[in-house]
Order: structure tokens, then C-alpha cells, then sequence
């Protein structure tokens, strides 16, 4: 029968009709339709919820002053400016010390990391050791480390310090004592709420406590039983204004720059310095706002002036001396290492810009106002031809453009044959090119000729050389339309490549003295203004320019 046909469907296997198929589809946008208006309730609930709830139960439920009270739970000790703090191990190595904080609060989220920020770095008195073997800074918020105090950004936000420093005088040249300059450099515009000094008082007793302190051997002393005068070892602190609060005390602390004998006991010295004389007219002056002469920062603007004339990043990175490595520099040249670097200008015989900048590097770190001066004058003699030279090819390629603008022969067509105006143009840029290198004295040319491929290649992977050899290709084999719409793409390109270099170091030069009180500028330092600026408006291939006053 043919019910019993294998070909024979059951009524489940059957297609559904046209009716059933018309009720799942009106089903299935039902179900969509219900699902968008979901969307649109869950979307617009979000959009209507306001942006300034808070974001964790503490915001939502603690008011600002009970919050406050947790984070000073959380925060504070008092063991961060004791000299325990800052202690050595029986291997003369800083112990990492647990303080019972939970910094990691601060990782939460905005709102709590600037509550609780101003606790941590207003509420805590921290201690900053400023007397170690090696001249850096040991402080609890270097985790206990020496390190560069100048190279934390956390010790701008500190409100109260406690700095402990010594007046020894050391042996060796290259240990320069720059850890308390250094430290008031690096403070002097975060005008901290208080400054406590300790200074320790000569010949105080080496302490010896298991696990705390630790005697080095006498053969490795580089310190002198001489001593600064205590004048001279706070002078660091003129740098310092706008102070809540200074306090200079003398202790008998561990001093590891006091002279030692051959079994490492510290040797009696005379005690006591005079402070009577000395704390009250610092006090007038760090507390107060009086005008400061800040030899560092006239440092940075004139390297910053003379590094905008050097396009090498190694070569720029050596014109800049760190704080305190001057004075090891200077008397300890063969240990510099830029020379297994190839930088010939500074090797001896040093360039004479950088021996210059090596000087006034020093003359900032030891806030000699006299030197810098004389140092900085020779800076400026030295760049100022090179300055004059870059200002007139400047001048020259803005009125070459200009002119063949206006004579319609370069940006909108040629009356001379293609391949002449192509080099006539590549002439004037590179004149301008040209202008931007360094001069030299004799001896720093006889050392770049005997490696004058490695110099050469320095430069050669730079942008403008680069843009100057398409240039070059272009001249040489496109002859044609194609050519000209590359020439004048690739010709703007160098251009503003050069023109950004002189227009960096146009803006240095007229910061050159903007930490003096009382200098007075030999040179222009606002010629630049009266240069022209050209302005592409147009894409390379149309290259309409025009030069603004």
C-alpha cells in the first residue's frame, strides 16, 4: 500500500504550509521586537543615570572626613623620618624596610588617589639621607634605595622633609658632595610646608647596632677629618623660598664621612658648629619670597639652547651634564664613557661648546653664578656666527620661494626648462641645509677625519639627508610632470624639516635669560620674529605658499 511505501512522509516530515509559516515569522519578529525594547530600556537607564555616582561603597557611604581618617589609617608612620629608616645592613647594602603602609590604595581610582595622595605625601614627615659613600639621596621613597633624588617624581609632593646631611669634606674629586644640592634643586619649586636639617656634628660617635649600621675598612676611606665651614654646607639652601617652615639642628648622629682609624672606630674630632649666626638669615630667606638667583635653571635653558643645534640624539644627549657629575667629569676625564661611543666632540681636546656646558654644568651644581656667567658667554660667542648663518639662508629660501611663487616659474609652472629650476631650487635648500652644521676647531676635525664613516653614517639615516638624496634621484632621472609634483612634495618636506629645527631653536633662545635678575643679553634674542613663516595651504602637488610676516 502505499502507506507501507518507503517514499511515503508522515505528517511530522511533512513542509509546513504557507499559514504556518507566516505565524513563525510573526513569532520571531515578535520575540526580536521584545528584545529591542529591552535594548532601548536597558540604554536608556544607563544614559539616565548620572555620571557622578560614586564608584565604590566608600565614596557612596563614608563622608570626606571619615575617609580621611582611613587613609591616615593606612598611610602615615612616623617611622618614615627616623634615621632606622634609612639603615644598612651588616653588607653596607639599604634594607628594604616594610613601613606598614598600603600604598595600593592610591590604584583604586581617581577620586581616591587624589584624597588619599594628599595624606601620604602631606601627613608623613619623610627623611632624606644625604650623606652617603656613593653622593646619592637614601629615603623611604626610593624603597629605601639610593638613588637620583631628581629622577623621583614622588619627592615634589612631599610637604615635610627631614634632611640629614655632613660637612666632611671628601678626598677624592670624582665622590663630588651633591646629594643636598641636588636635593634642594629638585625641591626648589614644590615649596615643601617644612625643612628640617640635621647636620651631623663632627666626631659623632660610630654607633654600632646589630643590623642597622655598618663600618667600612679603612682602606677603602676617601674622607678627610677636614670640614667645611657650615655656611658653605648650607649653601644648598638658598636655593629654597616660600619654605612654611625651616629648622637647622646639629645631633650626634652615625656619620659614615667621619675619619675612621685602622680598626674602623671613628676618630674624636672637634664638636659643634656655629649655627647662632647662620640659621636666622636663612630662615629670612627661605620662608620668605625674595627674588633667587637659580644657577641650575639658567643651566637647562642654555643646553636646551645648545642641544636645538645638534640633530644626533647621542651627540644632543652628551651636551647634558646630570647633576653632580660635573666636577668627577672635569677632574677625572678618561672615565668618561662616551668615548668607547665615537662622539668625537667629546674627547680630548673637548669641543670647545662642550667643555664650555661641562663648566657651567658645575658652575650650577655649586650655584657659581660668576662661572656660569663666563662659561655661558662663551657658549653664545661660540653658536651666535652659526645662529646669524642659519637666519640668512633662512631669509634667502623664503624670498627664492616667494619670488618664483610670484613669477609663476617653480609652484605654478616654468618658464625655463624643468631640469634648471629643479637645481636652482635644490641649491638654495641645500645652502640652507648647510647652514645648520657645527663649527670646528681644528682638533675636532682631524679626529672626525679619522672616522669619518662612522660620523657620516650617523647622520645619514637622519630625515633631511634622507629627503636630500630623493632630491638628488629626482633631479637626476625625472624629467618630467611626474617629476615636478615629487620635487615640490619631497622639497617641502626638507623645508619644513629645516624650518623646524630653526624655529626650536629660535624659541631656546629667547628663554636664554629667563631665570636672571639682573643679566643683561648681548644678542637678539627675539630676531626670529621678524623672519617669515611659510605656510603650505594647498596639497604638494598644487604647492601654493605664502609667506607670512
Amino acid at each position: 500500500m502505499a502507506g507501507n511505501s518507503p517514499t511515503a512522509k508522515t505528517h511530522d516530515d511533512m513542509e509546513p504550509t504557507s499559514s504556518d509559516k507566516s505565524t513563525i515569522i510573526k513569532n520571531l519578529q515578535a520575540e526580536l521586537d521584545q528584545t529591542k525594547l529591552q535594548l532601548e530600556t536597558i540604554k536608556a537607564s544607563v544614559l539616565n543615570e548620572p555620571t557622578s555616582k560614586p564608584a565604590c561603597i566608600l565614596l557612596q557611604k563614608a563622608p570626606l572626613e571619615i575617609r580621611i581618617q582611613i587613609y591616615r589609617l593606612l598611610l602615615t608612620n612616623n617611622y618614615l623620618s627616623s634615621d632606622r629608616a634609612v639603615s644598612k645592613d651588616w653588607a653596607g647594602c639599604p634594607r628594604v624596610e616594610q613601613f606598614g603602609l598600603s600604598p595600593s590604595l592610591l590604584r583604586t581610582c581617581r577620586q581616591i588617589r587624589e584624597e588619599a595622595s594628599a595624606v601620604l605625601y602631606g601627613d608623613n614627615t619623610f627623611i632624606a639621607y644625604c650623606i652617603n659613600q656613593n653622593g646619592t639621596v637614601t629615603s623611604p621613597l626610593s624603597r629605601n634605595t639610593s638613588c637620583r633624588i631628581d629622577q623621583n617624581i614622588a619627592v615634589t609632593k612631599v610637604r615635610h622633609w627631614k634632611v640629614v646631611i655632613s660637612a666632611a669634606i671628601r678626598r677624592d674629586p670624582e665622590w663630588s658632595d651633591w646629594a643636598f644640592p641636588s636635593f634642594c634643586q629638585t625641591i626648589a619649586h614644590a615649596r615643601p610646608r617644612s625643612v628640617e636639617v640635621i647636620v651631623a656634628r663632627r666626631g659623632s660617635e660610630f654607633e654600632m647596632v646589630e643590623n642597622d649600621l655598618v663600618i667600612i675598612p679603612y682602606f677603602e676611606k676617601t674622607i678627610l677629618e677636614k670640614h667645611h665651614e657650615i655656611e658653605f654646607a648650607l649653601k644648598p639652601l638658598n636655593l629654597l623660598r616660600n619654605i612654611g617652615s625651616l629648622v637647622v639642628k646639629e645631633e650626634d648622629i652615625p656619620d659614615p664621612l667621619a675619619k675612621y682609624d685602622y680598626k674602623g672606630q671613628a676618630m674624636a674630632l672637634p664638636k659643634g658648629f656655629d649655627l647662632a649666626w647662620v640659621v636666622p638669615r636663612l630662615k629670612v630667606e627661605v620662608e620668605g619670597d625674595s627674588p633667587c638667583e637659580r644657577v641650575f635653571l639658567m643651566y637647562q635653558n642654555l643646553v636646551t639652547y645648545a642641544q636645538a643645534f645638534e640633530r644626533h640624539e647621542e651627540f644632543k644627549s652628551d651636551m647634558r651634564v646630570l647633576q653632580g657629575m660635573a666636577r668627577s667629569l672635569i677632574g677625572n676625564r678618561s672615565a668618561y664613557k662616551s668615548e668607547s661611543r665615537d662622539n668625537p666632540f667629546k674627547r680630548n681636546p673637548l669641543h670647545p661648546m662642550e667643555e664650555s656646558l661641562e663648566y657651567a654644568s658645575k658652575a650650577g651644581d655649586e650655584s657659581d653664578l660668576e662661572l656660569f656667567q663666563y662659561r655661558r658667554k662663551l657658549v653664545l660667542k661660540y653658536l651666535e656666527p652659526q645662529y646669524q648663518r642659519i637666519t640668512t639662508a633662512n631669509d634667502n629660501t623664503l624670498q627664492f620661494i616667494n619670488s618664483a611663487k610670484k613669477a609663476a616659474i617653480f609652484l605654478e609652472g616654468f618658464a625655463r626648462p624643468l631640469r634648471t629650476e629643479f637645481a636652482d631650487a635644490y641649491v638654495v635648500l641645500e645652502d640652507y641645509a648647510n647652514s645648520f652644521r657645527r663649527d670646528m676647531p681644528r682638533h675636532t676635525r682631524v679626529r672626525i677625519r679619522g672616522m669619518q664613516r662612522k660620523f657620516d653614517l650617523k647622520y645619514d639615516n637622519l630625515p633631511r639627508e634622507i629627503l636630500l638624496k630623493q632630491l638628488t634621484a629626482i633631479l637626476e632621472h625625472h624629467n618630467n610632470w611626474r617629476g615636478r609634483t615629487e620635487f615640490l612634495r619631497v622639497f617641502r618636506a626638507a623645508h619644513d624639516d629645516m624650518d623646524s629645527q630653526y624655529q626650536s631653536i629660535s624659541h631656546a633662545r629667547s628663554t636664554l635669560f629667563e631665570n636672571d635678575l639682573q643679566s643683561t643679553s648681548d644678542i637678539d634674542l627675539k630676531q626670529w620674529e621678524q623672519s617669515g613663516k611659510l605656510v603650505w595651504k594647498t596639497a604638494p602637488e598644487n604647492s601654493k605658499c605664502e609667506e607670512d610676516s
